[in-house]
C-alpha cells in the first residue's frame, strides 16, 4: 500500500484505470487519444508534485505548473477539434478524463498530506458564542 501512495504507484494505477476506460468507451480515435493525453500530462503534473512533497519543499511551484500542463493539454485539444483535425470528441474525452484523475489526485493528496490540527482561536478556548452568553 506504501508504493502505491507515491507517483510510480498513482501512474501504474491510473494507466490501468484509462486502459479500462478506453476500452469501454469505445477503444479507438479521439476518445481513446484524449483519455490517454490527459494522462500523460496528468502523470507528469503528478510526479512533479510528489517529488516536492517527498523532498519537503513547498509545492506551490509544481501545483502551479501542473495546472497550466492540465489547462494546455485543454486548449490544444480543443483548439484541434476547432480547427477540423480532430473531432470534438477529443477535448471532451480529455475533460472527463482530467475530472477522473483530478479526484484521483485529491483522495491522493488527502492520503499523503499531514493531518494538522486546529489551531487555536485568540480568545483562547472560549469561542465567541460562550463568551456573548456566559452568565458568570
Amino acid at each position: 500500500a506504501r508504493a502505491a501512495r507515491g507517483s510510480g504507484g498513482y501512474a501504474i494505477l491510473t494507466l490501468l484505470a484509462a486502459v479500462v476506460a478506453i476500452v469501454a468507451w469505445g477503444g479507438t480515435g479521439a476518445r481513446a487519444w484524449g483519455i490517454l493525453a490527459a494522462w500523460a500530462i496528468q502523470a507528469a503534473a503528478f510526479w512533479r508534485l510528489d517529488r516536492a512533497l517527498r523532498a519537503g519543499r513547498n509545492a506551490v511551484r509544481e501545483w502551479i505548473g501542473g495546472i497550466a500542463m492540465r489547462g494546455g493539454g485543454f486548449v490544444l485539444a480543443a483548439g484541434l477539434a476547432w480547427g477540423g483535425r480532430a473531432s470534438a470528441e477529443l477535448p471532451i474525452a480529455y475533460g472527463i478524463a482530467m475530472l477522473v484523475l483530478l479526484l484521483a489526485e485529491a483522495g491522493w493528496l488527502i492520503q499523503r498530506l499531514p493531518r494538522r490540527p486546529a489551531s487555536p482561536s485568540p480568545a483562547g478556548d472560549v469561542n465567541e458564542l460562550d463568551r456573548t452568553h456566559s452568565t458568570g
